[in-house]
């Protein structure tokens, strides 16, 4: 596969997130075949302010103007700070994602995160 054509594959499930304090990314991890329910995955630093604090998050469809205004009674979120992970599961009709979520990697393949590269000084 090349390059792009991961990018391809990927992007409709990005989704950008905005917070009163912050802002960051997560993406499609589960969608509901029977009713509007979706859960997006996120770092926990992304949102864990707004939560706690019980402020909008607003999440924007990567490749599209699509986007949803998530009140505090709107959403549920489960936060991992150890491990700065997050999950928040809202209904929407607003946003329209995949049909299917990504799939997991194969246990075979091993993703390392890779430390951005800095120019010498």
């Amino acid at each position: 596969m090349q390059w792009h054509e991961a990018v391809d594959i990927v992007t409709p499930h990005v989704v950008r997130i905005t917070t009163p304090m912050g802002r960051g990314t997560g993406f499609l991890i589960a969608r509901s075949n029977t009713s509007g329910v979706c859960g997006v995955a996120t770092a926990a630093h992304v949102i864990d302010h707004a939560h706690y604090w019980e402020q909008p998050i607003r999440i924007l469809r990567a490749d599209s103007t699509e986007q949803v205004l998530l009140r505090e009674s709107e959403r549920v979120i489960f936060l991992d700070e150890e491990r700065d992970t997050a999950a928040i599961l809202f209904e929407t009709d607003e946003l329209t994602f995949p049909a299917e979520t990504l799939p997991p990697p194969p246990p075979t393949v091993d993703i390392k995160p890779q430390s951005p590269t800095r120019p010498a000084t």
